[in-house]
């Protein structure tokens, strides 16, 4: 788990000196490509440490194909959208989900008039 969690800084991190050092990464800045192949084998280091996880080889009807590989690509492709979204798209997420959170738990409150909460 904590190989999973630092999997998650290390590629969000990357994305960020990625997206916010663009210009600098295609002139060629020394730090800024420095700082993307460290991230990368970091990356991959992280990445092989899941791999070399042991697991469970029972004989199951159903499978997830490629199951270490997938679920990681998406964690990590979701990841750099998140981080390429303007400051204007959170605000507004922050907005929403506030409207949404207050209503949900008001409404789920006064649906249950005798339960404590």
């Amino acid at each position: 788990m904590l190989s999973l969690l630092a999997l998650v800084v290390v590629w969000t991190a990357l994305c960020v000196v990625m997206v916010y050092a663009w210009s600098r990464l295609r002139a060629g800045a020394w730090w800024a490509v420095g700082v993307c192949v460290v991230g990368g084998v970091g990356v991959a280091a992280l990445a092989l440490l899941l791999w070399r996880q042991p697991r469970n080889d029972a004989r199951l009807h159903f499978r997830t194909p490629l199951v270490p590989w997938t679920p990681l690509a998406s964690v990590l492709v979701n990841i750099f959208l998140m981080v390429t979204l303007s400051p204007a798209t959170w605000i507004r997420f922050a907005v929403w989900m506030t409207i949404g959170s207050y209503y949900y738990y008001n409404h789920l409150t006064a649906s249950f008039p005798g339960q404590p909460g």
